[in-house]
């Protein structure tokens, strides 16, 4: 960072060190002089001094990123940059415009992002056929919250087709999505989507609010999906091979009843002190109803004898799962400290019922009932 000091010329000039400290010495002049800081990318900084005979010391002073013009200079020289362990892609005022939301976006950058996969329609992505790690700044965060970004806050996406060290013991993350917003962003953004289908009974809809201002954001989300079938069939057929006999297995499905209800709620906080330190606080809760009988008619074939009976399934299970979210990031330069601890409270009732009818007469019931209740704490 250069620094230098003057009236209509240039007094003195000096440049910051590694840990952008700077000293000025012997600068004697009669009546006020400026200090202008300025940097590559960032809005320059103009300091009136009244008296320079004295010290001064001019403390922490903060540099705001020219977020415009950083951009402009990427999009012409270049929009994807490659890192030793992951790709830093620059979206374009043309792939913005074209794009309703964020899912929007990372569809019409996928070209640049190799083994994604984005469904618009189902508000789904994939890294090679897996579910990838979503983060917002570095922080993880779920889909959900990733829909609601606004796109135009978007600065970069930092991209892995493969799991970090930490993330790849789960099988099903497939990479990494950090998505990096732009700083002194102040204002709010809604976001809503629904969607219902005509022929089956089913609901799906969204919404969500962030407002921003200084160094503060707040967000809340919500998404539930409903849907209900009254006439659902499943058939199946099965063949059971042993060493004296074989068994076939016929199910013929007959009119079932499903209800699904799941909610999700997340409220937030995030606290970005500077580019470099970030404290945030995440709340959510989940309600989750499945009401379900299956029916089915089954026919069963052993050595030339048949037997027919109808099988019902009934189930019915209720949870509701609050979780709360601590995050520090604190970043030196040459060291990162990150703490990340989440606590999970879970109640629910499962209720299952099996009953197989071959007469009136002769029918096979088993009940199962469960009470859960059960605590976690991760970091």
């Amino acid at each position: 960072m250069t620094v230098s000091v003057g009236t209509d010329s240039v007094i003195s000039c000096t440049v910051t060190n590694k840990s952008g400290e700077f000293k000025l010495k012997n600068i004697h002049y009669k009546g006020d002089v400026s200090v202008t800081l300025s940097y590559l990318g960032y809005n320059p900084i103009i300091i009136v001094l009244k008296d320079s005979n004295k010290s001064v010391n001019l403390g922490e002073i903060l540099m705001t990123e020219k977020v415009n013009s950083l951009n402009e200079v990427v999009v012409t020289s270049q929009e994807t940059i490659e890192k030793y362990d992951r790709t830093l892609v620059f979206p374009t005022s043309e792939e913005r415009e074209n794009s309703s939301d964020v899912i929007g976006l990372l569809n019409n950058m996928r070209i640049k992002l190799p083994g994604i996969d984005v469904n618009e329609f189902a508000r789904t992505i994939t890294i090679d056929g897996k579910e990838p790690v979503y983060q917002i700044n570095g922080k993880v965060e779920p889909l959900s919250k990733i829909r609601m970004i606004n796109k135009n806050r978007i600065l970069r996406i930092e991209y892995k087709n493969q799991a970090d060290i930490r993330f790849s013991n789960d099988g099903t993350n497939g990479g990494v999505i950090n998505i990096i917003l732009k700083e002194n962003f102040d204002g709010g953004s809604l976001h809503t989507r629904a969607g219902v289908t005509v022929t089956t009974p089913r609901m799906n809809s969204e919404v969500g609010f962030t407002y921003n201002t200084k160094h503060s954001e707040w967000s809340l989300n919500y998404d539930n999906v409903w849907r209900k079938s009254t006439k659902q069939y499943t058939d199946n057929y099965e063949s059971y091979i042993g060493n004296d006999y074989e068994i076939e297995r016929q199910q013929i499905g007959l009119p079932s009843l499903f209800k699904d209800f799941d909610n999700n709620l997340s409220l937030g906080y995030t606290y970005k002190h500077n580019r470099n330190t970030t404290f945030a606080t995440d709340f959510g809760m989940r309600y989750h109803n499945v009401d379900a009988s299956d029916e089915y008619r089954m026919r069963q074939i052993k050595d030339e004898q048949t037997s027919e009976y109808i099988k019902i399934n009934t189930r019915d299970s209720k949870t509701l799962d609050p979780t709360l979210n601590l995050y520090f990031n604190k970043n030196s330069g040459k060291h990162t400290v990150e703490f990340d601890l989440t606590g999970a409270y879970s109640s629910g009732d499962y209720y299952r019922s099996m009953n197989y009818i071959y007469t009136p007469d002769k029918q096979y019931i088993q009940n199962n009932k469960t009470d859960n209740k059960s605590y976690l704490v991760s970091s």
